[in-house]
């Protein structure tokens, strides 16, 4: 071989080197763009619950969310860890470990480090044993509720939250919303403001438990969804199991980054901020969180 061809092959050696050297600098400064990205909105999020308004309205008897790190186990917050418990960091129940969501560690729920908004989240797989419970609550039993949940669906049809009572339980479908309180519960109106509910979308549901005058929203802190209140029944709520029925059946398959229950009828105005609040964090489009 000829010295201009070793030269020429040395150059085009060299030349590759260089381009895979600049192609690592790039993906390295792509993977820590992402991650500070990533952290920005996690810190943004904290700072967002920390300022949020829920304990400043009265009756709030449990809050779940998912980005602080005292709202699970120090070791169950990495990428697919089975969860075993989730905090009620209520400023009432966390000091003293009250309202504690538990179960026993199971791949049926498991920590999603980029859920809803690309932030920490539980997915529920909607096999066997994908739920987290608690008894009953610290508080009591409750008469009446408000109930905010923060959800992305991968299927139709099955149950967020149900009471450990019997009977007494919120699901949802494409275009509905369910309310159980009684033997028989009832779905939403679909002919004016259907639910309008998609697959891998995330929504803000505010459940209101007020016997005859029970009522859904969902992504709109103003208008009912159906368009006319509902009555489901009068049973208590004691207790939670999120993520099927507490007869262990109907299992939810999605995720769920935040649950807010108080233990009375909440006003619009605390209604719209609650709303303005989960919509702001988790970047859901929700109508008329403002007058």
């Amino acid at each position: 071989m000829s010295r201009s061809k070793i030269s020429k092959s040395a150059f085009t050696l060299i030349e590759i080197i260089g381009v895979v050297i600049i192609i690592s600098i790039l993906t390295i400064i792509v993977i820590s763009s992402q991650s500070m990205i990533t952290s920005a909105k996690i810190n943004n999020a904290r700072s967002a619950t920390k300022d949020a308004p829920i304990t400043e309205i009265d009756g709030l008897i449990a809050w779940y969310e998912s980005s602080l790190d005292k709202s699970f186990k120090s070791n169950e917050q990495y990428n697919d860890s089975e969860i075993s418990s989730w905090y009620d960091i209520n400023p009432s129940s966390y000091d003293a470990q009250k309202n504690i969501l538990q179960r026993t560690s199971t791949s049926a729920v498991t920590y999603k480090k980029g859920g809803i908004n690309n932030m920490p989240s539980l997915f529920f797989s909607g096999q066997s044993g994908g739920n987290i419970r608690l008894t009953s609550f610290a508080q009591g039993n409750i008469s009446s509720a408000t109930i905010f949940i923060v959800f992305s669906p991968i299927n139709f049809g099955n149950i967020l939250f149900d009471s450990n009572n019997i009977d007494t339980s919120l699901s949802y479908d494409s275009n509905r919303l369910y309310m159980k309180a009684s033997s028989t519960g009832v779905w939403t109106s679909t002919a004016i403001n259907p639910a309008s509910i998609n697959i891998d979308k995330s929504y803000v549901v505010a459940a209101y438990f007020n016997r005859l005058n029970s009522k859904f929203y969902i992504n709109d802190a103003l208008n009912i969804v159906g368009n006319s209140v509902i009555n489901p029944g009068n049973n208590q709520i004691s207790g939670l199991t999120i993520g099927s029925a507490n007869s262990n059946t109907s299992y939810f398959n999605g995720l769920i980054s935040e649950i807010i229950i108080y233990s009375n009828i909440i006003k619009k105005k605390d209604r719209q901020a609650i709303m303005a609040y989960l919509s702001n964090k988790y970047s859901i489009k929700v109508k008329n969180i403002h007058d």
